[in-house]
């Protein structure tokens, strides 16, 4: 085997174990905000509904924030804390 291909290897495995626990931080978010829904998007992204389903905001599990966020004093606390990085921002 190659270097670059261990290389690859190595790096695939260290992002595995980087990835954050969208089933934890779900069910945390739906704890301090009222979602009106949430949707997985593939095994590594969930979609939370608000505002009556006209805004979203998305979680992946590289602990990146995409979409409207939620402008919440708690939300933002904890996204800060847990060092979720909201694009936009």
């Amino acid at each position: 085997m190659d270097n670059m291909k261990l290389k690859t290897i190595i790096e695939d495995i260290l992002a595995i174990n980087e990835a954050i626990d969208l089933r934890k931080i779900e069910d945390q978010l739906h704890r301090l905000y009222d979602f009106d829904n949430v949707e997985e998007e593939g095994r590594d992204r969930l979609r939370f509904d608000y505002n009556n389903g006209r805004d979203h905001m998305w979680i992946n599990d590289d602990g990146t924030v995409e979409g409207n966020v939620p402008r919440d004093r708690k939300l933002m606390m904890y996204l800060k804390k847990h060092k979720l990085q909201i694009s936009g921002i």
